[in-house]
């Protein structure tokens, strides 16, 4: 028994978070965008790496990847804001090594003639050297030739290198017709500022480059240098497998750091496009749930969602319960309440074709739902033909009769236009009615935005028993818009004093109408349902 209650706790419990997990992924309620964004990128990163069978290091599975998601270009600016710090920290160790070692020559020389001669030469070598790169610097990333000429960085790295090479190697010449034999300081960073600091990018122009440099400094070092050494062979070999090694170091560092640059691009775009895709999807949810909720509801919806989820990390099931069947009702009075309904439909929708009757109530109601919008009315649902809104809600207005009424003569002449364009013998039959009203959200699986109260019926019964192109008001809604009745013309209805209803709640009832418009200040229909459209045109085609 104790088992059973166990398992029947440990079954409810998984149930619910299974449950609140599910509407928190379905409405987007949880503030962790991080989680998110983490999660998905997990995601594409595992799918890329099941498509590409472990390739992904791979740097010519890189390389092909790029070309064919047409991201070489947007790669290419990528790399040259890498290569503008590099170059950087180039300049930047070229002048601290530089002055070093120009006070370790001058410090270990005693002879005063030959200290004058390399300070002149070390100093002279020390200025072109320092000035070259800096020159190229500037001309390399802030010349507009850089964006004309897709030349200019292999020629900026020929120059930089020419430069510190020739100022590294004239030292050890210059020496050797002094009689000193000196071994040139700076091939190695020669090799390594050409495969790694240096803004070439072609690959097979470094290793050519580097290959060009290891030949002249072993020539340098086999007829200067060494010369007139007893081994100069075993020496010279020895130089040789060096150089080899640095070019195979920074060989084997230009392409591994290319492969982690692309791949590093490649994970920071994903996150980029992980994070644009939850904005969007996160965006059609929210108009989505504005098109069904109002965004009063919506908060509070969302609000307990959250904290539902917090109730359910704390452990706390029973009250989670309670807060997944809150009923969102709320109290509002001083409301005006229209229906309004299209009269002739059922005889219409006889005879037009499905299609065309879709499309009739599509232009209708989307013009409805733009003027409801400019005229303050929130718009609660329509069920075939019958259009009904509420003004005053959520926020209270004082105006609430005047929109409703304003409202309602607008609908009249929307469908006056559409009957004149369309050659259709439909009008409107709206009523009015102010009170105060019950709203909220109800349902479990399946909320709906409501409202009720005996005046809400009140409001249904003046469109009932109204008249076609007039709008049906009560005596409670008249009293409420007295200060603008110059704007109206007003007409006591006698036909509705006989309907059982209004006998029956001692109703008196009037019929506001306007003086005829012209037709040019009508208000086109602007906004259209993108997927009715969408079927018009393959039904069009199809014919």
């Amino acid at each position: 028994m104790q088992d059973d209650r166990s398992l029947s706790r440990t079954t409810g419990s998984v149930v619910l978070q299974v449950g609140a997990l599910e509407l928190l992924a379905r409405y987007s309620m949880n503030s962790n965008r991080a989680t998110s964004m983490l999660s998905s990128l997990h995601e594409f990163r595992s799918q890329e790496v099941e498509q590409s069978g472990g390739k992904q290091w791979n740097w010519k599975y890189l390389r092909d990847q790029f070309y064919q998601k047409d991201l070489e270009g947007l790669y290419r600016k990528y790399d040259d804001k890498l290569r503008e710090t590099f170059i950087y920290i180039y300049v930047t160790l070229l002048v601290l090594f530089s002055t070093v070692h120009i006070v370790v020559v001058l410090a270990s020389t005693y002879d005063e003639q030959i200290q004058w001669r390399s300070t002149y030469l070390s100093m002279g070598m020390y200025v072109l050297r320092i000035a070259v790169p800096a020159l190229s610097l500037w001309k390399c990333f802030y010349s507009p030739l850089k964006k004309k000429c897709f030349w200019m960085p292999i020629f900026i790295t020929f120059v930089i290198t020419t430069d510190l090479v020739v100022s590294d190697i004239s030292v050890a010449i210059y020496s050797y017709h002094e009689g000193i034999s000196l071994r040139p300081a700076y091939d190695s960073m020669a090799l390594l500022s050409i495969y790694i600091f240096l803004p070439m990018r072609n690959n097979i122009l470094a290793i050519l480059l580097g290959l060009i440099v290891s030949v002249i400094y072993v020539i340098v070092l086999a007829l200067f240098t060494y010369d007139g050494y007893p081994y100069i062979e075993i020496v010279v070999t020895s130089d040789i497998i060096y150089l080899i090694g640095v070019n195979l170091m920074g060989i084997y560092f230009r392409l591994m750091n290319e492969i982690v640059t692309r791949r590093s691009f490649l994970d920071r775009r994903a996150c980029v496009e992980s994070t644009l895709r939850l904005k969007f999807v996160k965006d059609q949810e929210e108009r989505l749930m504005l098109s069904i909720l109002p965004e009063h509801i919506v908060s509070q919806v969302r609000q307990d969602i959250r904290e539902m989820f917090l109730d359910i990390q704390s452990q706390s099931h029973t009250h989670n319960i309670k807060s997944f069947n809150q009923l969102y009702v709320e109290e509002h009075d001083n409301v005006s309440i229209l229906y309004a309904d299209v009269v002739n439909y059922t005889k219409i929708s006889t005879t037009l074709s499905p299609m065309r009757m879709v499309e009739l109530l599509n232009e209708l109601f989307g013009r409805f739902d733009e003027a409801s919008e400019e005229y303050d009315v929130l718009r609660i649902k329509f069920l075939g033909d019958c259009y009904y809104c509420v003004s005053g809600v959520p926020k209270p207005s004082i105006l609430h009769a005047k929109n409703c009424v304003d409202l309602g003569l607008e609908m009249i002449n929307i469908i006056k236009d559409v009957r004149e364009k369309r050659a259709l013998n439909i009008d409107m039959r709206i009523g009015v009615h102010s009170g105060k009203i019950l709203s909220g959200l109800i349902g479990i699986r399946k909320w709906q935005y409501d409202i009720w109260s005996k005046d809400v019926t009140i409001a249904s019964k003046m469109e009932s028993t109204g008249k076609a192109g007039k709008v049906h008001i009560t005596k409670q809604t008249l009293e409420l818009i007295l200060d603008y009745a110059r704007d109206y013309i007003i007409e006591p209805n006698f036909e509705s004093q006989n309907h059982p209803f209004v006998m029956k709640n001692k109703l008196e009832t009037y019929l506001l109408s306007r003086p005829q418009r012209p037709i040019s200040e009508y208000k086109p229909f602007r906004r259209a349902s993108v997927g009715f459209n969408k079927i018009i045109n393959s039904r069009s085609r199809s014919r």
